[in-house]
């Protein structure tokens, strides 16, 4: 369960049910039914079903427990949308969620409505009592988290096709920046208090707030751009047992791993959810980086040093690349203005090539969606 949010009431609930719910049909909205289906990996989750899952959680927490004349959309749901929930009875085996054909995509949506509808008169009334509200809470949050999980899911569905689709066509660009040199600053230490704090929503796992001992470190004075992690992996960074943990040296040689899940084998495109793609005529400018430094990035340790101990890094040439948009992908060139990790790649416009459905698992997850049941 999730910490109360204090000063909540049944009006303010009902405006952000409408919002948050409102917000994932908007990720869907340019979605074919065919889309909604796919699934390439038990890690994977179709559309479909987190549609109808975070329904389901609101039918059978709030609803059923709260509403006295509130009759089940359909009894099958209970079975087919549940996920971990023990508590609440069997659920359908996570592996095989993409051979539901059935229920269709149309019948998911009617039953999003007809919850939603339930939910909004309940949210209406005088008759709701603090528990329930709470839950509420925890399922507008539950809902954000599986938000997240969508659009990593059809990322991972998309990137499968030799097509590479686009999830939608007003998806914003991700922004180019100059870079600081890379340097580090001391970090707190002593004993510092862990946890939530104040009276906004939390889940169990951010409670209690409690001490905790930091001891001396340094934390780096900005994020590791792709361009440096590219140096990374071209200096032999995923060859070099030195730079690894004993687990992640062992997890990537059993797994193949030789760059970030959606980089081209190029290592010059990232395969994203946007519809873009990069035009030939760029302009360049250098940029140079003097200082030592250790990339710490995924499961490495840092850049390979060269005999002098210091990271191998050369003028690294940053591109500001004009866009314009088409219909159907996203290639985002690799430069030292964008950020590491923060995609995984695809190829070149001019050059296409059918691309394999690689595991997700490749890459460094970018969404804290510990609590979300999948």
């Amino acid at each position: 369960m999730a910490t109360p949010v204090a000063n909540i009431t049944a009006t303010a609930l009902s405006e952000r049910y409408s919002v948050v719910r409102g917000t994932t049909l908007a990720l869907i909205a340019e979605l074919q039914p065919e889309d909604t289906v796919v699934q390439t990996m038990p890690d994977v989750s179709p559309t479909k079903w987190h549609l109808a899952h975070v329904t389901w959680f609101f039918e059978r927490f709030v609803l059923e427990p709260a509403a006295s004349d509130y009759t089940r959309f359909d009894d099958d749901f209970h079975f087919l949308f549940n996920s971990y929930y023990y508590t609440a009875g069997h659920m359908y085996a996570r592996p095989k969620r993409g051979l539901l054909s059935r229920p269709t995509l149309e019948r998911v949506l009617e039953y999003r409505s007809y919850v939603d509808a339930a939910m909004q008169h309940l949210l209406q009334t005088d008759a709701v009592d603090r528990r329930t509200l709470q839950v509420v809470e925890l399922g507008l949050n539950h809902e954000q988290q599986h938000q997240e999980l969508l659009l990593t899911d059809i990322k991972h569905v998309f990137s499968c096709n030799p097509l590479q689709p686009a999830v939608s066509s007003s998806l914003p660009t991700p922004p180019r920046f100059e870079t600081s040199d890379y340097d580090y600053s001391e970090g707190e230490t002593g004993i510092r208090q862990v946890g939530a704090d104040g009276d906004g929503f939390a889940f169990d796992n951010e409670t209690p707030r409690h001490d905790s001992l930091l001891h001396p470190h340094r934390v780096g004075n900005r994020l590791v751009t792709n361009g440096e992690y590219r140096d990374f992996i071209r200096d032999g960074g995923y060859e070099t047992c030195e730079l690894w943990l004993s687990d992640g040296w062992a997890y990537i040689n059993e797994r193949g791993w030789n760059r970030p899940l959606y980089w081209s084998e190029a290592l010059d495109a990232e395969f994203t959810l946007a519809c873009a793609t990069w035009m030939q005529q760029r302009r360049s400018v250098t940029s140079v980086i003097t200082k030592p430094m250790r990339l710490r990035v995924g499961l490495a340790r840092g850049c390979r040093p060269n005999s002098s101990g210091k990271a191998r890094l050369a003028a690294i040439r940053c591109e500001v690349i004009c866009l314009i948009p088409v219909c159907g992908i996203r290639r985002a060139r690799i430069t030292n203005n964008s950020s590491a990790m923060s995609g995984n790649g695809r190829r070149h416009p001019m050059r296409r090539t059918r691309g394999s459905c690689h595991s997700r698992a490749r890459s460094v997850s970018t969404t804290a969606s510990s609590c979300a049941t999948r």
